[in-house]
């Protein structure tokens, strides 16, 4: 199981990276080419107009795989680590033709990594409280 989650890790952090270098003109024929990516994230968009959902949900499932592949890191590890990865991926940018890196998108992506990591930590803090039964009172 913890091959499988670290494969996972590795595959999201990959996935990152091509979002993070590939040029605006190539990530746009990506999208408008594979419906099974443009189509998602089509969605993500309109759901919530005005925020960058893609980017919270792209650090949200980042957040998630880091926690379970990772649970000796623990939550506030995990998110620093996952901060500066964030702030890598804009700061990046500076280099990607046609992309922009965006203090806004650094903070989207923060908060996507924070839910993420905090929800894994709060199910496991509910499934070892079920294991072991209520405490004293």
């Amino acid at each position: 199981m913890k091959r499988l989650r670290t494969a996972l890790l590795t595959l999201a952090a990959f996935m990152l990276l091509i979002a993070v270098a590939l040029p605006s003109r190539e990530l746009s024929r990506l999208r408008s080419g594979q419906r099974w990516f443009g189509v998602p994230l089509n969605h993500l968009e309109h759901l919530w107009p005005g925020v960058d959902l893609v980017h919270v949900t792209m650090f949200l499932l980042l957040g998630w795989l880091t926690a379970l592949a990772l649970p000796k890191l623990g939550t506030a590890r995990a998110f620093m680590w996952l901060a500066a990865v964030a702030a890598a991926s804009e700061i990046a940018q500076f280099w990607v033709p046609g992309r922009t890196p965006r203090l806004s998108d650094l903070m989207l992506d923060m908060v996507g990594a924070l839910v993420g990591v905090v929800s894994v930590a709060l199910v496991r803090r509910a499934l070892s409280r079920l294991r072991t039964g209520p405490g004293p009172e």
